[in-house]
């Protein structure tokens, strides 16, 4: 994922395997030389007397962790990961309508449907990544949002996030819009998955949808490729 070029501001930064100042030195930046920064740390850390990211940076001839303070952001990038695989414990599997893979098509008509006897409580789909990203929001669109077909299945009303080994629950409202968490703080993950714990039930078929999930970083929506996913 890209975020930034960069540009070196001090005089010989050194380059770091890994984002602390006793990990092995990769290499060095001259003052001025500017490269793709590719990744960033999840939370700021003090080094001297000053507190900043960690930044991945990376070309041909070098990649590591530069610390914030001794580069400067050119140009603003928008972030593009590549997903490697999106999977559910069930979906109805009718015409690629009700598939996984739709909650990311940016298609709010699509989405996925389970088919568990039942509500779905339970039931989730993963997103898996080539590499992390790091986000502090998410928009779910917590039903099928085609009009024609939204009130005859159930509505998402809580979904458990899990990461990482973490997890965390997010609540919504029974209303036919995006819906935006702002997250605590900042969480960084190449594998998400979203399982349904409550649903809003529905006045005729018992299966549960989703229709779309968004990820943002700093108001910036990280775009994810859906290219390779069949």
């Amino acid at each position: 994922m890209l975020f930034h070029i960069v540009k070196a501001i001090n005089d010989a930064i050194t380059v770091y395997k890994n984002p602390n100042l006793k990990a092995k030195k990769t290499g060095t930046l001259k003052k001025g030389e500017t490269i793709e920064a590719v990744h960033r740390s999840g939370i700021k850390t003090s080094v001297g007397k000053e507190t900043d990211y960690w930044y991945l940076i990376k070309n041909k001839s070098i990649e590591g962790w530069v610390f914030g303070s001794n580069i400067q952001m050119k140009e603003d990038k928008k972030a593009v990961v590549k997903a490697s695989s999106v999977t559910a414990t069930t979906f109805i599997d009718w015409k690629g309508m009700y598939e996984p893979k739709v909650v990311f098509d940016g298609n709010l008509k699509t989405g996925w449907l389970e088919k568990s006897d039942g509500p779905g409580i339970g039931q989730g789909i993963t997103l898996q990544m080539e590499e992390p990203i790091t986000v502090d929001e998410i928009k779910v669109a917590p039903g099928y949002f085609d009009p024609k077909y939204r009130a005859n299945n159930n509505r998402v009303k809580k979904l458990r996030i899990d990461y990482g080994g973490k997890a965390f629950a997010l609540e919504f409202k029974d209303t036919q819009t995006m819906q935006k968490i702002t997250l605590p703080e900042e969480i960084t993950f190449s594998t998400i998955t979203f399982t349904i714990m409550e649903v809003y039930p529905s006045n005729k078929d018992d299966d549960t949808g989703i229709s779309e999930i968004e990820f943002y970083d700093k108001g910036e929506k990280v775009e994810i490729d859906m290219s390779g996913i069949n």
